[in-house]
């Protein structure tokens, strides 16, 4: 059985964080499936021994009641995490390595939003 990622992006937009939308719907960051970048992101299926970024800190409390809703209503979702772009950066040549693909769709996502990288986030969880 696998797990898959569910990520959603947010911008804050005068002090509110609000779903990043491509048309009516949301944002597809990333759907993939690379377990050693479910390991860096989140320590998720790490048989690789990879150290984690940070820690989980599962949702933000001031996440949009879109994302809120989708995380809260799937009790099959564990490991919530969430970056700011600006975090990600740091990390650019690990992510990378790892996953160009993911690191190719932060990029464009930046370029997307048009917004400052501390004023992006995404945010995800993971189903088996």
């Amino acid at each position: 059985m696998g797990c898959d990622i569910e990520m959603y992006a947010e911008v804050n937009k005068n002090d509110k964080w609000e779903l990043v939308k491509d048309g009516q719907f949301e944002y597809c960051v990333y759907d993939g499936r690379n377990y050693d970048l479910f390991a860096l992101l989140a320590d998720v299926r790490n048989k690789n021994n990879i150290k984690p970024i940070v820690e989980c800190r599962y949702l933000p409390d001031d996440c949009c009641e879109y994302v809120r809703d989708a995380f809260y209503n799937d009790c099959n979702i564990h490991s919530i995490n969430w970056y700011t772009l600006d975090e990600l950066f740091k990390y650019k040549k690990e992510i990378e390595f790892i996953s160009d693909c993911f690191w190719n769709n932060i990029c464009k996502l930046l370029n997307y939003v048009k917004e400052d990288e501390k004023n992006i986030r995404i945010i995800f969880g993971f189903g088996n």
